[in-house]
């Protein structure tokens, strides 16, 4: 993307400063030579703009649905975590994690260069960052789980400290009154895979029309709701 829009920029200012010194010399100073030279330079620049512009839109499509297929996998990696799982299938889906590959999610996330820079501060910040923060946060222990599946250090106090400091990136546990029929009440948990929800919800909602633009999203839209 970079490529293709820093060659969009260059040749579309050729243009117009050949195109407006064009004019300067043919108007204003009726020299025909040096007219049509700046003529030919806007013909070539202007031509190698629009080439660079549609090139720019083919990769910045490749790239962002790139980007939300490998989010997708992430998410479904993510998705299999459950608050009642056992200690031990806690610690093995956190190793899991820290080897998950993102190679080519980080390299989509690299090419984009989107001439609104705040659109990619946008899929860095509410998508990017928050799936990143927790898979470095499985990294970041993932020796501990080794040691401790391997019986060198199987201490599952430790453990499960280490578990509660992972988890809330991923579940969101809330607690609620529940009104009973005798007019009595007792507390409810309720459990939620808060990343995978959050980040669904932009993947479907503002990135998508990001990726593909309102009308699109909007058919999408009621094709789901249809």
């Amino acid at each position: 993307m970079t490529i293709y829009k820093k060659s969009f920029i260059i040749t579309a200012s050729f243009s117009v400063i050949s195109i407006v010194i064009a004019i300067i010399l043919n108007y204003g100073v009726g020299e025909e030579f040096w007219c049509n030279v700046c003529l030919g330079i806007f013909g070539s620049s202007l031509l190698t703009a629009v080439t660079s512009i549609v090139g720019y839109f083919v990769e910045r499509r490749s790239v962002t649905e790139g980007f939300y297929t490998e989010t997708l996998k992430l998410l479904k990696q993510l998705n299999k975590y459950r608050h009642d799982l056992t200690l031990d299938d806690k610690i093995d889906f956190y190793l899991l994690l820290s080897d998950y590959d993102i190679t080519i999610w980080n390299m989509y996330i690299g090419k984009m260069d989107f001439f609104n820079n705040s659109q990619r501060k946008y899929v860095y910040e509410t998508i990017y960052n928050p799936l990143s923060e927790v898979k470095k946060m499985a990294s970041f222990h993932a020796w501990h789980f080794r040691m401790y599946k391997n019986g060198i250090g199987r201490n599952e106090a430790v453990m499960q400290t280490f578990v509660n400091e992972i988890e809330p990136y991923i579940l969101e546990i809330t607690k609620h009154k529940v009104p009973t029929k005798d007019n009595k009440e007792f507390m409810a948990t309720s459990i939620e895979n808060k990343i995978v929800g959050e980040i669904l919800a932009e993947l479907d909602g503002q990135y998508y029309v990001m990726m593909y633009g309102k009308k699109k999203a909007n058919r999408m839209r009621e094709k789901q709701n249809g």
